[in-house]
């Protein structure tokens, strides 16, 4: 009675969360030597083999790692600065992966280099340096100390958008042809209406209605940027959010954000680092958004979301989550969504519990292998990934398909506007 009782329970409520500590990759371990203070992750499906690219600070390079089985991850390739032609990774930081034609690329940030480097990672065991653009040449004058960067398709042109948390701008890139990138315009703070750029850090970019927005966490200004970026050339300032102003609260040292759908209205996640938080804010008009209500650690169950680093979130079922990486609190905070009003504290992950590799949590990503679901984080003090599967479902079938970035579309928003 008790495991028909339990099935019942599992398929009439299949977004229960029931984590599970799957493997940690260690620098120095098992073939993996670009581990050394590691900080941002993306994953990408690149012929039905699913890959994890983490960028290492300390190491200045990029970590290639095969994780279609995440409890054997195997170590396919790296990238590192000043060999074999990459000359722009030196305090690798943000990455992003996209699609264009038929080959696949990953952009990185260069910290110390105050650049972006491209690379094809078509071939994920021989990635090739393709292309680097660098502060103060070719037109480019907003990458000095780049941290965050996402990629967007707008009509038949892929653009990247890279935060200079030095110069607290935004530099627009067309990548529509990797090997000769072109500097298309720079958003920079206090200049046509932008006010939220002070310290630019993470940015994340989304489609709502006909337009795309880019969102942009300004985190010596406590702030968020709201752009209009449906023309590259000519970005719009459409609203600026600030700390302790107009109901928002969660907002100091803002740092990792995300977007989602929810009941057919968009909102923006962010963490906060110095409010030990995660802000909530309904997008669905970018011009007017609204602060629907702050999570804060140590309040109604929350325990790790101190130094809230960085935030992903995902769908399963019916419900959905986000996941935010705590860097002083060496954890992860799983938190329940699906009610944006009332969000649900569901479980958290500490460093040393359980066999734990948290310290230092900073870039977290979300990905589905096979139907189930994982979440990788990057453990900096730990110079480490742990791997922990999320969700496994019972009696499912489901196709997982790539969508034009040949990214994992479960979970993930599409961000694609005008022709593909």
């Amino acid at each position: 009675t008790n495991i028909i009782e339990n099935i019942i329970d599992i398929i009439s409520d299949p977004v229960k969360f029931e984590p599970e500590l799957t493997t940690v990759i260690t620098d120095e371990v098992n073939g993996f030597t670009a581990l050394n203070k590691t900080r941002e992750i993306a994953t990408t499906i690149i012929n039905n083999k699913t890959y994890a690219l983490v960028t290492a600070f300390d190491d200045s390079a990029v970590q290639i790692i095969d994780i279609t089985n995440p409890n054997t991850p195997i170590a396919v390739a790296t990238t590192v600065d000043n060999l074999n032609g990459f000359n722009a990774l030196g305090n690798a930081q943000g990455i992003s992966i996209t699609k264009i034609g038929a080959k696949t690329y990953a952009l990185v940030t260069s910290y110390f280099e105050n650049a972006v480097q491209i690379i094809d990672i078509t071939t994920p065991s021989a990635p090739i340096a393709v292309a680097a653009v660098s502060d103060g040449v070719n037109g480019f004058s907003s990458l000095s100390d780049t941290l965050g960067i996402a990629t967007i398709k707008i009509a038949t042109k892929t653009y990247a958008l890279a935060t200079s948390y030095s110069d607290d701008a935004v530099q627009i890139i067309d990548i529509s042809n990797p090997s000769t990138p072109i500097a298309v315009s720079a958003i920079t703070d206090g200049n046509n209406g932008f006010t939220e750029l002070d310290g630019a850090n993470k940015i994340t970019t989304t489609i709502i209605g006909t337009k795309a927005y880019a969102l942009v966490s300004g985190y010596d200004d406590n702030g968020i940027q709201i752009i209009d970026i449906s023309n590259p050339k000519t970005p719009v300032a459409v609203a600026a959010l600030n700390d302790q102003t107009n109901g928002f609260t969660g907002l100091a040292g803002a740092n990792g954000i995300a977007t989602i759908v929810i009941n057919a209205k968009t909102y923006a996640l962010v963490a906060s680092y110095f409010d030990n938080a995660v802000q909530i804010i309904d997008i669905s008009t970018p011009s007017a958004p609204v602060a629907v209500t702050t999570i804060t650690d140590n309040n109604n169950g929350f325990t790790e979301l101190a130094g809230a680093r960085d935030i992903a979130t995902t769908i399963i079922g019916t419900k959905t989550y986000a996941l935010v990486s705590s860097q002083a609190d060496s954890g992860v905070q799983i938190i329940d969504i699906s009610n944006p009003n009332a969000p649900v504290a569901v479980v958290s992950f500490q460093d040393g519990v359980n066999g734990f590799e948290l310290a230092g949590a900073y870039g977290i990503n979300i990905t589905n292998i096979k139907d189930k679901i994982y979440a990788l984080v990057a453990s900096g003090d730990d110079n480490s990934v742990q791997i922990i599967k999320l969700y496994e479902p019972l009696n499912i079938t489901r196709t997982v398909s790539e969508d034009a970035n040949n990214q994992d579309t479960v979970g993930q928003p599409i961000t694609t506007i005008g022709n593909p």
